[in-house]
């Protein structure tokens, strides 16, 4: 009976170890630690993970995460990157220009990377009081220094105002000619450049723009502009210089670009 139940137990140790092609220990071994190469049936559950799983197959990959904080997960069918919550269509932060005391303050943009631009000009104060808003559009890597064509409309809070316009190609945009006449008050404005990325005539943009009028000393009136321009240059935007008539001036200004769908 001993030699019976030895040759089934033998029998039974054969079919546990058979189809086995090396050490059986190693083998176990390497299982328990997930050496090699193993394959597993069924489903497999653990606590956590480790490595970056480059090797994995059959499972999508993510794009990388640094530099993206705040974005958003977004794929055009095969391949996935980060964007912002609007996708195409939306306004993107693009850069922050800051300037003190000085003689120009220039916003510029990589041509054609998005539809339009906008603008955010936020504290911006000459050096001399009731100093009119100029700007230079940069059009083929360069300033344009002619061929403007605006027309605007300042209104104050007491209904008086003063329309300024001018369709002779001058030398310079003039957004506004209204600035406060005390230097504690700065002014603020928005501007759009349309058709940013079409090598077409006749760029064009657009403002809106406000600032405080003083009268000895005292906080007196409030001033709204709006207004339109373009230039019969015929090359696609790139930047925008603001510049006194005369002087210098302070302020921050915000980019943004209307992303392309």
């Amino acid at each position: 009976m001993s030699k019976s139940r030895d040759i089934a137990d033998s029998a039974a140790t054969i079919n546990f170890i058979d189809g086995l092609t090396s050490d059986a220990q190693n083998q176990l071994d390497d299982k328990a630690t997930l050496n090699g190469s193993p394959t597993f049936t069924g489903t497999v559950t653990a606590t956590a993970f480790s490595g970056d799983g480059s090797a994995l197959t059959g499972v999508d990959s993510l794009p990388s995460q640094t530099g993206n904080n705040g974005l958003f997960l977004t794929t055009d069918g095969s391949t996935a990157s980060w964007d912002e919550a609007g996708g195409g269509g939306a306004w993107e932060y693009i850069s922050t220009i800051t300037a003190s005391g000085a003689s120009e303050i220039d916003v510029e943009w990589t041509y054609g990377s998005h539809e339009a631009y906008m603008i955010i000009l936020n504290d911006y104060m000459p050096s001399d009081d009731q100093e009119e808003l100029r700007a230079f559009l940069k059009l083929n890597g360069t300033y344009q220094n002619s061929g403007y064509y605006y027309h605007f409309a300042n209104t104050r809070s007491d209904s008086s105002g003063y329309n300024g316009k001018n369709g002779n190609n001058t030398s310079r945009i003039t957004l506004s000619n209204y600035q406060s006449n005390n230097s504690n008050f700065p002014s603020a404005a928005r501007i759009i450049i349309y058709n940013a990325n079409q090598n077409t005539a006749y760029n064009q943009f657009f403002v809106e723009a406000t600032s405080n009028y003083v009268s000895g000393g005292n906080l007196s009136q409030f001033w709204n502009s709006i207004g339109q321009g373009s230039c019969i240059a015929d090359k696609g935007v790139s930047g925008l210089r603001f510049l006194p008539a005369s002087g210098t001036a302070s302020g921050t200004a915000y980019l943004y670009g209307l992303k392309i769908s």
